[in-house]
C-alpha cells in the first residue's frame, strides 16, 4: 500500500539538536563555515573508507548517566541497563525488530563497530557503576540552555568529555524528547546528550519509551543530521549521507508500506524506518551503511580520544588503600610561627579502615605522627588534625602521608602523599622607616 506525505504537517519538535546548532551559528558565523568544511571533509573520508574498504571501527565508548530529577530514584538501574542494551543493538544492527525493515531497504542496513559500556571508573580513578543520581529542585529543564549540565544551575557537572559519553536524564519542558552536541561546537564542557527521563525503556512517554530517543541523539553526537535535512520541505537540504532518500520533512506516528512525498515521489519512497527520522520507537529500525561510515569517520576524526579512554576497564580494588585527598590547613601564608596541619583522607580499599597513621614533616625534618582510629567504610572520607607545629621564618614545604592502614602495609602507595608550600615571616613592628639609600628593602 502506498500513501503520500505531500500534505504532511510537521510534528511537534522532538529533538532540539539542530535548532540549538542553528542558534550557535547565529551567535558565531565562523562556526557555520567550519561546519561546512567539516561536512565536506567527512564526506571525503567516507568516500575513502568505501573505496579502500576500510575495516569498521571497533571501539567501546564509556558512558556515564547523570540522572537529574527531583526524585532520581524513579529511574532504576534495570532501566539504565535496558537502555544500554537498546543502544548497543541499534548501533550494531542486531535489534530484534529489524525483521520489520522492508525488503527494499534491507541491503542498506548499517552495522557499526561502535559499542557502549557503563563506565567502571571515574575520571579520578575510583570505581563507579556509570550511574550518577543527582537530586535537584528544578522541576524541568529547557533545551534552550545547558542548566542540566552544571551543578551550579541545578544539574550535574560533566565527566571528562574526552573520555566519556555523558548522558543527562532529566525532565525536559516543551515536549522535547532530547538533544545532543555535534562534534567541535566550541563548548567543551557541555559535550554529550540530554534525554527525557521517561523515554527510557519502560518509561511512561507514550510511543517513545523503548529507548530509541537515545539512539537518535547519539547519532547526532557522532555527527549525523536529520534524514530530511532540516530544510522546511524544500528538498534542497541534506543529511550529507548518500544512501538515505531525500524527504520533505520529518515523519510522525508509525506508518506502514511505501511512503512517498514531493522529494521522493516514487517507490521505495522515504526511509521513515531510520533512527534519524521522527517516527515512533516501534517504527525506528535502522541506520544505513553510509550513516555508519559517517559516524565512524566522525569518531575517528573529532572524538578520537574516546579510543584511549580507560573508563570501561574494571578498577582493580585493593583490600587496603588509604588515599590522602586534601591538605585543608594551614593557609599558604602564616601570620604566626604556629600551624595545625589538617587533612581529608579516603578509603579506596574494600576493607573497612579502623586505624592508620598520619605522618607530617616540614622541609624533610623530624616526622610527627598522628595515630587515627575510627571506622571508615569503603569509598568514605574523613578528616583529621595534627597538634600545633612551629616553624622559623621563611618558605617551607609541608609533607603529609598515610601509612599502615589496619596495622598493615598499604597496597597502593601512589596516593598516600601530598605536599603543600607555605611561608611565614614575622610582622614588622611599626613604624617602619626606609631611607632608600641601601639595596635592601625593608
Amino acid at each position: 500500500m502506498w500513501s503520500s506525505l505531500l500534505a504532511q504537517e510537521r510534528p511537534v519538535e522532538k529533538c532540539a539538536t539542530m535548532d540549538l546548532l542553528e542558534k550557535k551559528f547565529m551567535q558565531d558565523p565562523s562556526l557555520r563555515v567550519r561546519y561546512q568544511l567539516m561536512n565536506a571533509n567527512l564526506q571525503r573520508k567516507v568516500q575513502q573508507r568505501v573505496a579502500l574498504r576500510t575495516e569498521a571501527v571497533s571501539v567501546t565508548v564509556p558512558v556515564v548517566f547523570h540522572i537529574v530529577l527531583t526524585n532520581p530514584a524513579v529511574i532504576t538501574d534495570a532501566q539504565i541497563q535496558a537502555q544500554m542494551d537498546t543502544l548497543n543493538k541499534t548501533f550494531g544492527g542486531n535489534n530484534a525488530d529489524s525483521v520489520k525493515i522492508p525488503s527494499y531497504f534491507k541491503p542498506l542496513v548499517g552495522k557499526s563497530g561502535i559499542r557502549f559500556c557503563l563506565a567502571q571508573r571515574t575520571p579520578t580513578g575510583e570505581g563507579t557503576t556509570g550511574i550518577v543520581r543527582k537530586t535537584t529542585t528544578v522541576s524541568s529543564f529547557s533545551a534552550n540552555n545547558s542548566n542540566v549540565k552544571h551543578a551550579a544551575t541545578g544539574g550535574d557537572d560533566i565527566w571528562a568529555p574526552d573520555k566519556y559519553l555523558n548522558i543527562w536524564v532529566c525532565n525536559l519542558s516543551n515536549g522535547t524528547l532530547g538533544y545532543a552536541t555535534l562534534p567541535d561546537d566550541n563548548v567543551v564542557n557541555e559535550q554529550g546528550v540530554v534525554i527525557l527521563y521517561n523515554s527510557l525503556p519502560g518509561g511512561s512517554q507514550a510511543a517513545y519509551n523503548k529507548g530509541k530517543t537515545l539512539s537518535h541523539e547519539v547519532g547526532h553526537y557522532f555527527n549525523l543530521y536529520h534524514i530530511w535535512g532540516d530544510d522546511n520541505g524544500r528538498c534542497s537540504g541534506t543529511d550529507f549521507v548518500d544512501d538515505t532518500p531525500n524527504q520533505t520533512n520529518s515523519t510522525s506516528g508509525c506508518p506502514t508500506g511505501v511512503r512517498i512525498d514531493s522529494c521522493s515521489p516514487a517507490s521505495p519512497g522515504v526511509m521513515y524506518q531510520n533512527y534519524m527520522d521522527y517516527t515512533d520507537d516501534d517504527c525506528m529500525l535502522m541506520f544505513t551503511t553510509q550513516q555508519v561510515l559517517r559516524m565512524e569517520a566522525a569518531l575517528a576524526t573529532y572524538r578520537s580520544s574516546l579510543f584511549n579512554s580507560d573508563g570501561c576497564q574494571p578498577l582493580v580494588k585493593f583490600t587496603r588503600d588509604a588515599e590522602l585527598r586534601l591538605i585543608t590547613s594551614p593557609d599558604q601564608r602564616l601570620c604566626t610561627n604556629s600551624l595545625t596541619p589538617a587533612v581529608t583522607f579516603r578509603n579506596l580499599g574494600a576493607q573497612v579502615i579502623t586505624n592508620l597513621t598520619l605522618n607530617a614533616t616540614i622541609d624533610n625534618g623530624p616526622v610527627t605522627t598522628l595515630p587515627w582510629t575510627g571506622s571508615l567504610a569503603s569509598l568514605a572520607n574523613t578528616a583529621a588534625s595534627f597538634g600545633a607545629l612551629t616553624v622559623a621564618a621563611g618558605n617551607h614545604i609541608l609533607t603529609i602521608y598515610t601509612s599502615n592502614p589496619n596495622g598493615q602495609s598499604d597496597e597502593n602507595t601512589d596516593n598516600d602523599t601530598l605536599r603543600f608550600s607555605f611561608l611565614y615571616y614575622p610582622p614588622f613592628t611599626p613604624p617602619v622607616a626606609e631611607s632608600f639609600e641601601g639595596n635592601v628593602f625593608p
